[in-house]
């Protein structure tokens, strides 16, 4: 399983967290909803991160993650079930 050892890039990043939701939808600790809900959120951050200049997770603000939390989507402000949502 990939570590965050060496990790350099989104795609590392994504791959990592893939696995490692797999592991534990695979061991019956994470439901494949769950596991899902989780991988499409990530990427959409990731999206948004790079979007926004950040190559890599270590080079993700706080004031990043805050302002994802309530980005707009396709030009109108995210509902409260969506901003909850990305809280996840």
């Amino acid at each position: 399983m990939p570590t965050f050892v060496g990790v350099v890039d989104w795609d590392d990043t994504l791959a990592l967290a893939r696995s490692r939701w797999r592991a534990r939808t695979t061991a019956n600790s994470l439901t494949i909803t769950t596991e899902h809900r989780y991988l499409r959120v990530f990427e959409s951050f990731a999206r948004y991160a790079a979007a926004h200049g950040a190559t890599a997770c270590g080079a993700v603000s706080p004031e990043l993650c805050r302002n994802f939390c309530g980005a707009t989507l396709r030009e109108s402000m995210p509902s409260a079930s969506t901003r909850r949502f990305r809280l996840t």
